[in-house]
């Protein structure tokens, strides 16, 4: 059961990682965007 709870855990951090380096990837594509319009 606990490692069952830890695997979640595991993949929940996974998740959350990627959301972030997602989002933090298309600031950076609207912000080489935004510098080229200049």
């Amino acid at each position: 059961m606990w490692q069952g709870r830890e695997r979640m855990a595991r993949t929940e951090i996974w998740l959350r990682l990627m959301y972030v380096g997602d989002l933090y990837g298309e600031a950076m594509l609207n912000i080489r965007l935004f510098a080229s319009l200049r």
